[in-house]
């Protein structure tokens, strides 16, 4: 996360630091400094800041310290975007049927014209050959038999679906719980659709798409706990609040401190 988002070191912008806060940030020289991220512990060089970004030259209090995602409440949030990511494709997909689906709409009386002129074709040519064979004809009826209100129902259950996968996506992304639950229960009403095309045609697109989903539920349910599996929300709350005691990480500083100014030389000049 912080090789995309960049890192949680609030001691960077700063130019004076305590010497009650060190579990934040050594000096290192008189031009550099050692910030501690918040987010992944690392310690990162800086250049001592001439001015505070928002003026300030300390510290904020405790409470106005930036509190981000680390550990297992991180791991999740990754875990879940991933999912998002998921949607995302889906939403594609249904986008373009639904495309297609509204241009076979629009255009079903020429489309018809056009396959019924065509097939005639194709009949004679083949009736040249096998007289007996009857194939184009009943592609010809199928063809004819199709209704525009078949593409509406079509085209509007796709357009829902997308817009369900958008909504998905997006707020999967950020975080939301109620998109959790959104997700787990779309997932599990198609579980009986995957399961009989496993059974009717067990290939391995089909096999794969039925873990996957069975995947995504077991994670969401167990994991994230929902619908009160093992403990439910609150379980989960408390678990993340043992982890990340934001007073001890801003007062101490994690196992592995910071390196001294000889071991940064010697990592720099071997």
């Amino acid at each position: 996360m912080c090789g995309m988002r960049g890192h949680v070191a609030p001691a960077a912008t700063v130019p004076d630091i305590g010497p009650q806060e060190t579990a934040l940030a050594v000096t290192q020289g008189p031009d550099s400094r050692l910030c501690r991220c918040l987010r992944c512990d690392a310690w990162i060089d800086y250049t001592l800041p001439d001015e505070s970004v928002d003026d300030r030259t300390t510290l904020p209090p405790e409470d106005e310290l930036p509190k981000p995602l680390r550990g297992r409440a991180l791991d999740e949030r990754i875990t879940i975007r991933g999912i998002a990511v998921l949607a995302w494709l889906n939403a594609v997909l249904f986008a373009l049927v639904s495309v297609l689906l509204l241009v076979l709409l629009l255009g079903l009386p020429t489309i018809q014209d056009f396959a019924s002129i065509e097939l005639q074709h194709l009949q004679t040519l083949i009736s040249q050959y096998r007289p007996a064979s009857s194939i184009v004809p009943l592609w010809e009826q199928r063809i004819d038999d199709l209704q525009r209100w078949q593409f509406a129902v079509l085209l509007a259950l796709a357009v829902g679906y997308t817009m369900l996968q958008v909504v998905e996506a997006v707020f999967l992304w950020k975080g939301r719980r109620w998109a959790e639950y959104l997700t787990a229960i779309e997932s599990m009403f198609f579980l009986p659709y995957l399961g009989y095309n496993v059974i009717q045609e067990p290939t391995p697109l089909h096999v794969g798409g039925l873990a996957l989903q069975l995947a995504i539920i077991a994670y969401l349910v167990l994991a994230k706990r929902l619908f009160g599996v093992r403990g439910g929300y609150k379980r989960l709350q408390e678990i993340f609040g043992v982890e990340v005691n934001w007073r001890q990480i801003y007062s101490h500083p994690p196992t592995r401190q910071p390196p001294t100014e000889a071991e940064v030389e010697r990592s720099l000049n071997p």
